[in-house]
């Protein structure tokens, strides 16, 4: 697939990302398949949407969460510590792996 296969004009759906050529949101992909259906539900919901299409996203998607992630870690843990609950302990004093 040569053409991205995404695009967002200001003149389509005030500018949200959506599958070239289409009016479809590509959120409506993330959508469908967060709330459990498959993709070959999505694809028969829009027949404007090809399989290689819908696939190029989810790769693309794919490889930029990759390479946001820093090197050798798989994610980063936040931990807030609140001082006023006795029953927690001082998690600077237990080694991370």
């Amino acid at each position: 697939m040569d053409a991205s296969p995404v695009s967002r004009d200001p003149e389509i759906m005030s500018g949200t990302l959506c599958f070239t050529g289409t009016r479809v949101p590509v959120k409506n992909l993330f959508d469908y398949l967060e709330g459990g259906s498959s993709i070959e539900d999505f694809l028969e919901d829009f027949p404007s949407i090809g399989r290689e299409t819908a696939v190029a996203v989810l790769e693309a998607a794919r490889g930029h969460l990759s390479a946001d992630a820093p090197a050798g870690r798989a994610f980063d843990a936040f931990i807030t510590v609140d001082k006023n609950l006795p029953y927690q302990q001082n998690l600077a004093t237990f080694p991370v792996a």
